[in-house]
């Protein structure tokens, strides 16, 4: 990083293009000669030398960014930084082609509003794909364990059946999202690096997770219950105008928001089952007709589910 400043401004002065091929190639020279080296000195001073002429990596970036369009350069720096990410994480098992692509897809996705699960929004129809993403999010990197990912299709069948033969549940029409499939890539250079839990271990996993669109009716539509809480630009808060356009009351209209919210899934699952969930705003979908809440469906189900019984 230190010495990013001087090959930042031989970039003026030198094709950028050429300057990159120059220095990483005498990068990889110079770690050739890290492993002959036969000193401590020397190895030193070697190895400093490289890191020097491997800093010029960096000039990638704004130099693809010359190369696209400015409306592009949002989707260009997304895939820039899952592609270092990827590097830095399986490099060594893209090598070895433990990982190996198997192709594309041309649907289009939307982030929600965890960011690292995206909805299809070409075929919505189509299941969720929630990945591993490294970034701090109330208050822990938001990775996917691979251990975890072993064992997530067949909890969240075991709970779905739990659910479907319970008369009561039916009843009030709630239901769970099932992560049907998962996928988990355990390295390990970070396995043997480190014994004790890490995020290091969480990095490369995804799962894929039912729509909820297919279980809409006709005049039904969905909102987490986290956006209740959202207010605009201009002040005015969603959950009074939500209310105001129902066409009942405030007092009726959270009735109904707690037979669907708090009635089925957590009160009966606790004392019927001793099962608990992790019902914050962004795990539960409010299904809506007129702006009233109708039922509830959870998701997020394989991690945030708990037997509390003895």
């Amino acid at each position: 990083m230190l010495a990013f400043p001087l090959w930042a401004a031989a970039a003026k002065h030198i094709p950028m293009l050429r300057l990159l091929i120059y220095t990483q190639f005498a990068a990889g020279v110079l770690s050739i000669l890290c492993y002959e080296s036969d000193s401590l000195p020397d190895f030193w001073f070697v190895s400093l030398l490289m890191q020097v002429f491997k800093g010029s990596y960096l000039l990638i970036y704004p130099f693809v960014m010359s190369l696209e369009h400015k409306d592009r350069h949002g989707g260009t720096i997304g895939l820039l930084s899952v592609i270092v990410h990827l590097g830095a994480i399986a490099g060594a098992g893209i090598a070895a082609r433990h990982l190996v692509c198997l192709g594309f897809v041309e649907d289009v996705y939307l982030t929600q509003q965890s960011i690292r699960t995206f909805f299809n929004t070409s075929h919505p129809h189509k299941r969720y794909v929630k990945t591993a993403l490294s970034i701090l999010n109330m208050g822990f990197m938001r990775g996917l364990s691979p251990y975890y990912m072993s064992t997530t299709p067949a909890i969240n069948d075991c709970i779905n059946g739990l659910i479907e033969q319970d008369p009561y549940l039916a009843e009030k029409g709630f239901s769970i999202l099932r992560e049907v499939a998962a996928v988990g890539y355990r390295n390990h250079y970070y396995e043997t690096a480190t014994t004790k839990d890490s995020p290091y271990k969480k990095m490369l996993s995804a799962l894929w997770r039912e729509s909820p669109m297919p279980q809409l009716k006709p005049g039904q539509r969905l909102m987490t219950m986290a956006a209740l809480l959202h207010t605009d630009a201009q002040g005015t808060a969603l959950l009074p105008e939500l209310i105001k356009s129902s066409g009942i009351d405030t007092t009726s209209w959270l009735r109904h928001y707690l037979n669907c919210y708090l009635s089925p899934p957590l009160l009966h699952c606790f004392y019927a089952y001793d099962l608990v969930f992790m019902p914050h705003g962004e795990n539960l979908i409010l299904v809506l007709e007129n702006n009233v809440p109708v039922r509830a469906i959870m998701k997020d189900i394989a991690e945030e589910a708990a037997i509390m019984n003895k």
